[in-house]
């Protein structure tokens, strides 16, 4: 119905126009390939669910029992082999992977036209991290931790195998609503570390990481994957999580933009570090951290901080005492061996003993290879 029907002021029609282009034009989704639509294909197309990073995505049901996958096609623009390669190696990285925090292979396929490739994967019915970011703003940093958990669990195996995701994100992980379960899905631009540089160099793909959370490094031309990229990508993500922004140019203390513990505001700080080796090790060593900061609970953080400030200021008290007072009384001195007689192979030891009044003893001692030789006195 037109609005001048509805009566509606124009400050409401403006208000509607402005979140319409707010929104944005709506995107018209593509069509399956037909042969999807044929009894033949052993999955029915429920409907169009999104567009990933490296093809396009149906909620699809598997005809023999009903398993509802996500079905992904992976198209071959051109007839260009890295984008077939792109598609190889992603179903590779899959199958060798089996966790509960990396998204499953179910199946896969090439079409029939050998226009694309298509890979059967799990579906999480749940949502993004993006999309739970832009529905419900930032979230507790008790709540990132919990997910941060799961997210370097699932890395750490990635890592394991010898791959880098290359491309963690929030639109890239999924929370299935009735587990809680985190899932790193989108595995299309994988890169396997062991690959010498002129096989990457071969199978460079268009699209890198995505501007904004990929690290320094991974930005130039041919860069080498490595897990600590994963790690910078990680952080990134859990800042974007914790405040609704991502962490750009002097970027303040996270502590004050949100409620956060300032040992979380430090453990991140080190893995955005812009030289990879000083960041965490490893994943793990990353996820430690993290688990022992949501251990601590928020008000004992002020305690700490006190209780540790009072440490440092008794022990620089103490080295001050130690270096700046006389010297204790009594003052000893021992010499070492004098030797007095080459022959007997004798020598003197002086005990040297002064008290604080003045008064002073010495003790004498000594020792000779001949045993029926030796003096001991004062």
């Amino acid at each position: 119905m037109p609005a001048d029907e509805m009566n509606l002021p124009d400050q409401a029609v403006l208000g509607l126009l402005e979140e319409a282009l707010a929104a944005g034009p709506a995107e018209i989704p593509p069509d399956p390939p037909d042969e999807w639509r044929g009894d033949a294909f052993p999955y029915l197309i429920e409907r169009f669910a999104g567009r990933g990073g490296s093809g396009f995505v149906w909620k699809a049901s598997r005809r023999t029992d009903g398993r509802l996958v996500a079905l992904k096609l992976v198209p071959f623009k051109n007839g260009d082999p890295l984008h077939k390669q792109r598609w190889s190696d992603e179903i590779s990285t899959l199958e060798t992977l089996g966790h509960r925090n990396l998204v499953r292979i179910v199946d896969h396929g090439i079409t029939t036209d050998l226009s694309g490739g298509w890979l059967a994967l799990e579906w999480i019915e749940g949502i993004c991290l993006g999309r739970l970011l832009q529905q419900h703003g930032p979230l507790p940093w008790k709540r990132v931790l919990q997910l941060a958990d799961q997210l370097c669990t699932g890395l750490a195996i990635l890592h394991q195998a010898g791959f880098v995701h290359r491309d963690i994100k929030p639109s890239n992980l999924l929370l299935e609503t009735e587990t809680g379960r985190l899932v790193i899905a989108d595995l299309g631009i994988v890169a396997e570390v062991s690959r010498t540089r002129d096989d990457r160099l071969t199978r460079t793909l268009e699209r890198l990481a995505t501007p904004g959370y990929a690290p320094p490094e991974q930005t130039g031309s041919n860069p080498v994957p490595h897990p600590s990229a994963d790690q910078f990508s990680l952080a990134v993500t859990l800042w974007e999580l914790l405040t609704g922004q991502r962490p750009v140019g002097a970027f303040p203390k996270l502590q004050s933009l949100v409620t956060a513990p300032p040992a979380l505001d430090r453990a991140l700080r080190r893995a955005l570090n812009p030289h990879p080796a000083k960041r965490f090790p490893s994943i793990p060593h990353l996820a430690r951290v993290l688990r022992r900061i949501a251990r601590t609970p928020l008000w004992l953080m002020p305690l700490l901080k006190t209780v540790a400030l009072i440490a440092i200021l008794t022990l620089a008290t103490t080295t001050a005492y130690h270096t700046t007072r006389p010297d204790p009384f009594p003052k000893r001195f021992q010499s070492g061996p004098l030797r007095v007689n080459a022959e007997r192979q004798q020598f003197i030891h002086v005990d040297f003993t002064l008290e604080q009044s003045g008064r002073y003893h010495a003790k004498l001692r000594i020792t000779s290879q001949d045993l029926f030789f030796g003096f001991d006195g004062r």
